[in-house]
């Protein structure tokens, strides 16, 4: 029976969650086809001292990613005495912002 606009969605339907698209499972197969392990190779370039400094440390920041999560920016605010958002930051705003006393009168 064919999906009729308007009708929700049946139970059951789609693909489960974790099953990989056809392409991801086609690429696994095929590496694993030529005993290729991606990540192993990169360890292998990477560990080999007699490649460039440059390319070593492209897979170590490559294989970083599978261990370590993405640092994000963090927004810089200084708000004044006056409650006032400083935009930009100059150094004369933060060394009197530095000087200001601490909140609570310590």
């Amino acid at each position: 029976m064919p999906f009729e606009r308007g009708a929700p969605k049946p139970l059951g339907s789609g693909r489960r969650k974790g099953t990989l698209n056809r392409i991801t499972k086609e690429v696994a197969a095929r590496l694993a086809e030529l005993s290729c392990d991606p990540i192993e190779g990169m360890a292998a370039i990477a560990a080999d001292a007699s490649n460039p400094v440059e390319l070593r440390a492209r897979m170590y920041a490559e294989l970083a990613q599978y261990i370590h999560p993405k640092r994000r920016a963090v927004e810089s605010r200084l708000v004044d005495s006056q409650g006032r958002d400083r935009y930009p930051l100059d150094i004369e705003s933060v060394r009197a912002y530095c000087q200001q006393a601490p909140p609570g009168g310590e």
